[in-house]
């Protein structure tokens, strides 16, 4: 029997325990402890007198394009200037130079800041402006953050001018353990899923870029193994207004914290203040992007780039999510980037071209299209996506997979489906042949992080596409960050810039289309049919299909198809069409079986996943 004094002696060790394991744990500094902390600890200095005759900045023709909308627009009639930015070197170009343009503000929202080449020479040109007197604002979704806390921390306290803030932490924390973000789908999966994908960056209220590109070396074509296909737009206008007061009200919401709150960072914070730390932030190796660098302070850097020439244009609207985007405000009561876009697919009379590196359609999507399909017959939907040998993330493509007779078939896409080395690449990305050069020499060029090497078939970089675009009628350009999956309607907050001009929505219309010729993409279409087997196989198909936790059939409807040497292309409606295109299977240009399967087990059995992809 167990005695009085031996549960007190008990009792008294389970206290020493408690004691010892939790009393030793500092609480979470307070935002005024850290606020102490920063304002001994952070550089203040500002290296050019801040009039607005003086400031540092150079001269840019973009700032006399934006006065020049300005002055010549009124609330009937506004006035834009508007560029293409396909071309990764183009973007990045453009960022530098506006940077270091900027003569008052700079405000950056960004779904991945990568601590590489290209994220650490934005960083430091940031860093230099601010040291010039321009306040910058820099919102970073947290779930995508890897870099240690004392490295945030040491960004975060740099300067007093520049400040960052994270979006939607899912804890306390800067940096998420896996056992975090365990715990987030486990307890708060609404929170863990809504992501901030928004792509903005506005130079003194009065230039922005929008579009698909994120802060790292494979957007802007400085990764030697892999290279995204994506498109910006930058915009000179009334519309960067709106842009900037959306930017205004995420920065305002409490679901956006600044780093140095955060308790990870904070601790930094402090550690730095108490043992007077230097910063460790060294400059960059940037003789990557020495090609960037040595023009970006040129007057009018698209003189001799005439694809990021300007169009001067009429109409030009910013629409963005809500901060903070619930299930509630993805309704049809509020007002959203979905809902927007949705509205402008609608008036659709003659033509809807789409590029989205990300398929999957949402039943109100589909319920959209097919009443478009219905009222007008004639319409032609155009689609540009990946194939399995482009994408970035094969089970992503396993759902498009699942609903390609949908999209063939009920719906009736041209749909065309990236090749991972395409004809034109050298057109599509002009820096190919350098990088090209910069391939490993070990058999293999890089695919995503989570698939690993791909067999080398050609020699360089392999391409897939990230841009996200639409053209309805040749007269409505729409450029952003929102893919066509549910993730992008429920989930994330995405925006996007709405052109409306014939001259521009035609350009952009025609570098949609010259991805999708022969030599830089397959045509997915219906397979050729076999009497009577094919019908007994198609419906199978449609029941299999239609279970989320069981689509086990193998024979599917749509195929991928090549066009023959010599021969003209075809839409895949024509007559003619199996006599000048060769069936080349599903899954072309992937020699890995583990893919392979992979995508097929995916299909079969991960279908419940659609609405969260």
């Amino acid at each position: 029997m167990i005695t009085e004094t031996t549960m007190k002696i008990l009792n008294a060790g389970v206290l020493f325990l408690f004691l010892l394991t939790f009393g030793c744990i500092k609480k979470p500094y307070t935002p005024a402890q850290i606020d102490e902390t920063v304002s001994a600890l952070i550089d203040s200095n500002i290296t050019c007198n801040t009039a607005p005759e003086d400031t540092c900045a150079i001269a840019s023709e973009f700032h006399e394009l934006a006065e020049r909308a300005f002055n010549s627009s009124t609330s009937d009639s506004p006035k834009h200037f508007v560029s293409f930015l396909n071309y990764g070197q183009d973007a990045l170009l453009a960022r530098i130079h506006l940077i270091r343009a900027a003569k008052k503000s700079i405000a950056l929202q960004t779904y991945i800041w990568a601590n590489d080449e290209v994220g650490q020479l934005v960083f430091m040109e940031l860093l230099r402006a601010a040291r010039r007197g321009v306040t910058v604002r820099v919102i970073v979704d947290q779930f995508t953050v890897t870099e240690e806390p004392a490295f945030i921390a040491q960004l975060a306290t740099a300067h007093a001018n520049l400040e960052i803030s994270l979006y939607n932490p899912i804890s306390s924390k800067g940096k998420s353990s896996t056992l975090t973000v365990v715990k987030g789908a486990l307890f708060s999966f609404r929170k863990l899923n809504q992501r901030m994908h928004n792509k903005l960056f506005i130079v003194d209220d009065s230039i922005a870029i929008v579009g698909g590109r994120n802060i790292e070396n494979k957007y802007y074509d400085y990764d030697p193994t892999f290279a995204f296909k994506d498109r910006d737009v930058l915009v000179m206008g009334s519309a960067v207004k709106q842009a900037a007061d959306s930017f205004d009200q995420y920065w305002n919401d409490e679901v956006v914290v600044k780093a140095m709150y955060l308790s990870d960072v904070g601790a930094e914070v402090v550690k730095l203040g108490e043992n007077d730390m230097p910063h460790a932030l060294e400059a960059p190796d940037i003789s990557l992007l020495a090609d960037i660098t040595g023009i970006a302070d040129t007057y009018s850097i698209c003189s001799e780039r005439p694809q990021c020439r300007p169009f001067k244009v009429g109409r030009v609207d910013y629409t963005a999510d809500p901060p903070g985007k619930s299930a509630a405000e993805t309704s049809e009561e509020h007002e959203n980037i979905s809902r927007t876009m949705g509205q402008v697919l609608a008036s659709a009379q003659e033509s809807v071209t789409i590029q989205t590196p990300y398929l999957i359609m949402s039943k109100t999507a589909v319920r959209l299209l097919r009443k478009m399909r219905r009222e007008n017959p004639d319409i032609t939907f155009t689609v540009s996506t990946n194939s399995l040998a482009s994408t970035d993330i094969f089970f992503i493509y396993a759902q498009t997979y699942k609903q390609k007779k949908e999209f063939v078939k009920d719906l009736g896409f041209n749909l065309y489906e990236m090749k991972p080395f395409p004809g034109d690449a050298g057109l599509l990305i002009p820096r190919y042949d350098h990088l090209s050069a910069d391939t490993n020499s070990e058999g293999f060029i890089g695919s995503s992080e989570m698939e690993g090497p791909l067999p080398v078939q050609k020699k360089g970089p392999r391409i897939g596409l990230h841009a996200k675009s639409i053209v309805v009628d040749s007269t409505i350009a729409i450029i952003g960050s929102h893919n066509l999956t549910p993730r992008s309607i429920a989930f994330n907050t995405e925006n996007a810039m709405i052109i409306r001009d014939e001259a521009f929505a035609r350009e952009l219309e025609q570098n949609i289309l010259r991805d999708m010729l022969p030599q830089n993409s397959w045509v997915i279409a219906k397979k050729e049919t076999i009497p009577f087997l094919s019908h007994i196989s198609g419906m199978i198909g449609n029941i299999s299909r239609m279970i989320p936790f069981f689509d086990v059939w193998p024979f599917r409807y749509t195929s991928s198809f090549e066009l023959k040497e010599g021969m003209d292309p075809l839409p895949p409606h024509h007559p003619d069409f199996y006599e000048q295109y060769k069936d080349v299977g599903q899954f072309p240009d992937v020699d890995l079986p583990q893919k392979t399967i992979k995508t097929r087990l995916f299909k079969a059995f991960g279908g419940f996943t659609a609405p969260f992809m």
